[in-house]
């Protein structure tokens, strides 16, 4: 299962897709666990031009792409690991927030969540130099500090 979710063009006038995989052959070349970030670069003939994949040994996934100011993107999604490239997992799900760079290089990455799913939908880079992450949440503890309901709106400014 390969599923693309975004899109963005790059700089070079190309285009960066992000979504998830649970291949391990043929173009996805890194898999890392269940289910991985699939970041790839195509050019306008969709043609792969570069692939990598991000997460641990669990399910990851990707639901946004966002260019940000200094020419790197941002990715939001969800991680289910606590290994790999994910630093941290608080219970089921957690919101997952990671910077990569043109070359698909980590810069930095952050979880947000408690016990249950918690996840993001999309992020936008303001002004100053913040990124807003939105997406959804079941949790009551850790880094959430209420619920309401069953689901929640999740809105959180990271970094």
């Amino acid at each position: 299962i390969d599923e693309a979710r975004a899109i963005t063009t790059t700089e070079d006038g190309n285009f960066i897709i992000v979504g998830d995989t649970r291949s391990t052959d043929i173009n996805v070349t890194s898999a890392k666990g269940n289910a991985d970030i699939w970041m790839f670069k195509i050019d306008e003939n969709g043609t792969i031009i570069s692939q990598k994949s991000f997460g641990g040994t669990s399910f990851d996934v990707a639901r946004s792409i966002t260019t940000l100011q200094n020419g790197n993107f941002v990715i939001a999604g969800s991680s289910r690991s606590l290994n790999g490239n994910v630093s941290e997992n608080k219970g089921q799900n957690d919101g997952w927030i990671l910077e990569v760079n043109q070359n698909a290089q980590l810069i930095w990455q952050k979880t947000v969540g408690g016990d249950q799913i918690d996840f993001f939908y999309d992020a936008v880079q303001i002004n100053n130099g913040k990124i807003i992450a939105v997406g959804e949440t079941s949790s009551s503890n850790g880094d959430i500090l209420e619920n309401k309901g069953f689901s929640d709106v999740l809105i959180t400014k990271i970094k």
